[in-house]
């Protein structure tokens, strides 16, 4: 089961790396690092403004801590034929669910410990005090609580009599925020011996419990849903074909489509803007970037930060919408109706400059409200409309001939 395992890891890393290699491409990987930097400097230019008085500061923290738990979920690898094929061999599967915890924790605990590491000047400012053993146990905590949180789904893969043990609110909301609350407002070693006691407890069910039958149907779902969440990230940024799309008839949107009339010279820019409008994925992926990219704008007030993160998130707005180039090669009646298909890329470059255009317009207005300067917004409006024209008209072309 181990070697099943470590076949399916191997399997698994190659998959997540051929879709990286379209995350880290230069461009995002240089917006990226403009962007660490400019959080960086506002993050440190707020910590001089802060002080113990603050009311609210303990609460950020909790939440801050309560949200950093959250990340990373317990992977097992398992896909649905398991049900049925390693059904036999049910009763060696905790080695492999032992193996699967392990990659867990192993991709988990680094996280937590650098979430921890930020966050000590907060945590500094908030108890008053600077004290190394203090931020220590804020950290363990963290690592301790995420490991808790992998127990619990690590003995939920089997079927347990107890249902308050198969609860995931308990679990992943009000444990972690009781022991974190414990934390910061009242005893950090209270809350670090009700951890410690709630893992040796959860570690002690997992092996009276694991001659118990598997929870197949509990596994495969919640397996399914880590990897749906993986697969649309990527779907940001390159075409996934694991991921099912889904089409909805959004009537309110449909004047939008009069934009380019329906006549033999609007072919493709009328095909394209009406399937971006109906496709789930792609539609919902463009206003979540938009909404986010907006409301971050509209709060920033660092110019330099705000012009930045406008054209970050211009560019993976863009960047994720290119894949759908492709979306109707597979419709026989593109191939068969008498259609000039060298006005193919005119006609999406068309639909990308609409849906650019409005984006510009919604950053224009936000960078306004954010930097309080018509300046600094002109500035993030010219930097906004010359990155469009580059990827609509040098970089997408170059692109979709390459894939």
């Amino acid at each position: 089961m181990k070697k099943l395992f470590s076949k399916r890891l191997s399997a698994h890393v190659t998959e997540i790396a051929s879709y990286l290699r379209y995350v880290l491409n230069d461009f995002f990987v240089i917006a990226l690092m403009f962007f660490i930097g400019g959080l960086a400097f506002e993050y440190s230019r707020a910590l001089r403004h802060l002080n113990y008085e603050m009311w609210w500061l303990k609460p950020l923290v909790l939440i801050l801590m309560l949200l950093s738990v959250q990340i990373s979920h317990f992977a097992t690898l398992v896909k649905k034929p398991d049900y049925v094929f390693l059904l036999p061999k049910e009763s060696d599967f905790y080695n492999y669910l032992k193996a699967a915890y392990r990659y867990s924790l192993m991709m988990a605990v680094p996280v937590q410990i650098a979430f921890g590491i930020i966050l000590i000047p907060l945590i500094n400012i908030s108890r008053n005090s600077y004290d190394i053993l203090g931020i220590i146990i804020y950290i363990l905590m963290l690592v301790l609580i995420k490991l808790s949180m992998m127990s619990h789904d690590f003995l939920n893969s089997y079927h347990v009599t107890k249902n308050y043990l198969s609860s995931k609110l308990i679990n992943r909301m009000l444990i972690s925020l009781l022991t974190l609350s414990l934390l910061v407002f009242i005893n950090s070693y209270f809350a670090l011996a009700i951890i410690l006691i709630y893992n040796i407890l959860l570690a002690y069910l997992t092996i009276i419990n694991k001659h118990n039958s598997l929870n197949w149907s509990k596994i495969i779902d919640v397996e399914n849903s880590r990897m749906l969440n993986v697969y649309k990230f990527f779907n940001m940024f390159t075409d996934v074909p694991q991921l099912t799309i889904s089409v909805k008839h959004r009537r309110y949107l449909s004047p939008m489509m009069n934009i380019f009339k329906n006549s033999s010279g609007n072919t493709f820019p009328y095909l394209y803007i009406r399937g971006l409008l109906r496709n789930n994925e792609f539609s919902g992926l463009y206003i979540r970037l938009v909404i986010i990219g907006a409301v971050l704008l509209a709060f920033i007030d660092n110019n330099i930060l705000n012009i930045g993160l406008g054209l970050l998130f211009l560019y993976l707005i863009i960047f994720q919408l290119i894949p759908f180039y492709s979306h109707f090669d597979s419709n026989a009646f593109i191939h068969i109706y008498p259609i000039d298909q060298n006005k193919k890329l005119i006609g999406f470059q068309k639909v990308i400059k609409l849906m650019s255009t409005m984006v510009v317009v919604v950053f224009f207005v936000a960078s306004l409200f954010g930097t309080k300067s018509l300046f600094y917004s002109l500035s993030s409006l010219i930097l906004n409309i010359l990155l469009s024209v580059f990827m609509i008209y040098i970089y997408m072309p170059r692109r979709i001939k390459k894939s």
